[in-house]
């Protein structure tokens, strides 16, 4: 836990009492991974509870979104691969949403397998795809995440989500434009894990040279 993440769960603890206290949190396993020359790495951290709910609530399936593309494989690998090496009793809740990109339930699925078939590990659950209707404007891919999100989580469809946001290179490193530069720009505040810990972003603070290097 950082330094600011440290004084804002006790800011939280003083501000919320008498009514709730979140106790400081334990982990599975805390896994650092490096790049190539070992200048950048990333941790992949697994929580024993999460203060999502009163009493906390024991981790035991762990949710990740996959779009078959780089980011989210590599994270999904690395997840398996921590559990895995680590023999926690823990298991996998892959899921895609299929909209405004259609092929991303068509990439992922074999992904999904392959990682499976790489490490020889059995502890992933059947892939979930949601399907939001067409016809429906409002229901755009980011709010099918939104929603699925609350939803999974209240029916302990996964206990902590991860997913493999990462940030955008320099604006002088990057040939043509940064996208969602509100979100992965350098300047922007990027937490790695929410202060309930029911949400990870393990890549949030590095760019697509660390994945490539671990590739």
């Amino acid at each position: 836990m950082s330094e600011k993440q440290q004084k804002l769960w006790a800011e939280l603890n003083k501000a919320l009492k008498p009514k709730r206290v979140f106790k400081k949190p334990t982990y599975f396993v805390e896994q650092p991974y490096y790049n190539l020359d070992k200048s950048e790495s990333i941790i992949i951290k697994i929580p024993h509870d999460t203060d999502y709910t009163i009493p906390p609530r024991e981790v035991k399936r762990l949710g990740i979104w996959c779009s078959g593309g780089a980011d989210s494989t590599a994270l999904l690998y690395l997840l398996a691969k921590t559990i895995q090496d680590h023999d926690l009793d823990l298991h996998i809740q892959p899921m895609t949403v299929r909209r405004q990109r259609p092929w991303n339930p068509i990439k992922a699925a074999p992904v999904i397998e392959k990682v499976c078939e790489i490490l020889n590990f059995d502890k992933m659950l059947p892939h979930q795809i949601y399907y939001p209707p067409l016809e429906d404007p409002n229901q755009t891919e980011w709010q099918e995440f939104m929603d699925r999100d609350r939803e999974n989580c209240k029916n302990g469809v996964w206990h902590v989500l991860y997913d493999g946001l990462t940030s955008n290179p320099p604006e002088d490193e990057m040939p043509y434009e940064n996208l969602e530069e509100h979100r992965r720009g350098e300047n922007i505040e990027k937490p790695l894990e929410a202060l309930a810990r029911d949400h990870m972003r393990p890549l949030y603070q590095i760019n697509k040279r660390f994945i490539a290097d671990i590739y």
